[in-house]
């Protein structure tokens, strides 16, 4: 559909999609903002094909990715399936090809052990991180020389969500924590 578009710049799809089919979005190499909406439950072959986004968030309803979705999205460091409710089938091993080698799929913490050995995720197994829901930053206990918070509104989340990254004492992995901001005058970076 759009494929091809080089100018394309952002793109929101609205809850009233419920597929996003083949090379809907391959080659719009200079796609930096997507915000997919809530009614997607597949995505298809190729969709995604060299955009240069950074992150990307998907639905809670997501159960499909096709094959090279995301392929060559080189720039793209985060895949944000924090807001799933069940673990998206992958069609093939193949849906993050060419993309960064450090990027973090942010996954619920309730779906983590299952999500690492499901079918053709395993081969992104070191990518995947838990996302750890909190009341407040000081039930985290997160080292503060290995940490750093940033504060960012995010679509679709109620207020303002802090997210803040580290390790945790005991823990060999880097665990995903957000916590509710009451407003915006706690944005900020530290």
């Amino acid at each position: 559909m759009f494929s091809q578009c080089f100018n394309l710049t952002n793109i929101t799809i609205p809850d009233s999609v419920t597929s996003i089919g083949f090379r809907a979005f391959s080659d719009c190499y200079a796609l930096a903002n997507v915000t997919i909406g809530s009614g997607v439950t597949s995505i298809g072959v190729n969709v995604f094909y060299g955009c240069s986004f950074t992150s990307i968030a998907f639905p809670e309803n997501l159960t499909s990715i096709g094959t090279y979705a995301f392929e060559n999205c080189s720039d793209c460091e985060i895949f944000d399936f924090r807001r799933a409710k069940t673990i998206p089938s992958l069609l093939a091993t193949n849906v993050f090809n060419l993309t960064s080698t450090t990027k973090e799929i942010i996954v619920p913490d309730a779906l983590y052990d299952d999500w690492i050995v499901a079918n053709n995720w395993s081969s992104d197994t070191n990518n995947i991180r838990p996302c750890i829901v909190k009341a407040s930053q000081s039930s985290l206990g997160v080292l503060e020389t290995l940490t750093y918070v940033t504060y960012t509104e995010e679509s679709g989340l109620p207020d303002w969500w802090g997210e803040i990254k580290g390790e945790i004492s005991g823990s060999s992995s880097s665990p995903y924590y957000t916590t509710q901001i009451p407003n915006m005058e706690y944005a900020r970076t530290i």
